[in-house]
């Protein structure tokens, strides 16, 4: 009997020294809401010049693209433990908008592109045949920046560009 109160009493308290959960919000009740919209750019690689010299291509409006925005559940409820995320994907001109739920005072929110592979071009100069030699990578793109916003039931805001470079090349 003195060992089964023992072992209850180190559960009890493992429970309540142990992790917080996540906590479980209900956004059903939130009626109003703000918008976070911006466009996603790439730098898919080199062009050849009308010297026929290799150049960087400028950044193009990429499609297709899952931009994420993450609010601490914080935000909601000061006890409440976790992270909300929205997602949205770019359309055909890079351009994503975010619907987010917010209540009666401001929400903080952090958005980020989420990383994609596609194809980057390079010129290399070859000296066997003495001209440049396209090469064709399948490369991962990544995102530099994270835009933190705060946000009131209502607003529209519109973020910078997020410029996407390829980070490792195959």
């Amino acid at each position: 009997m003195k060992k089964s109160f023992l072992l209850a009493a180190f559960v009890a308290a493992l429970a309540l020294t142990g992790c917080q959960k996540q906590s479980e919000l209900k956004f059903d009740d939130i009626q109003t809401y703000a918008t976070i919209q911006g466009r996603v750019k790439y730098l898919p690689g080199d062009k050849l010049n009308d010297k026929e010299i290799p150049e960087a291509k400028e950044a193009e409006l990429k499609e297709g693209v899952t931009v994420v925005a993450k609010i601490a559940y914080s935000e909601y409820d000061g006890q409440a433990v976790g992270i909300k995320q929205i997602k949205a994907v770019t359309d055909a001109n890079g351009v994503y908008i975010l619907s987010i739920p917010v209540g009666q005072k401001n929400i903080n929110v952090s958005v980020s592109p989420a990383g994609f592979w596609d194809e980057y071009v390079k010129y290399e100069f070859d000296s066997d045949i003495k001209d440049y030699r396209r090469r064709l990578y399948n490369a991962f793109f990544e995102g530099n920046a994270v835009h933190t916003v705060s946000v009131l039931a209502g607003e529209e805001k519109v973020l910078a560009d997020f410029e996407m470079s390829p980070s490792v090349k195959y």
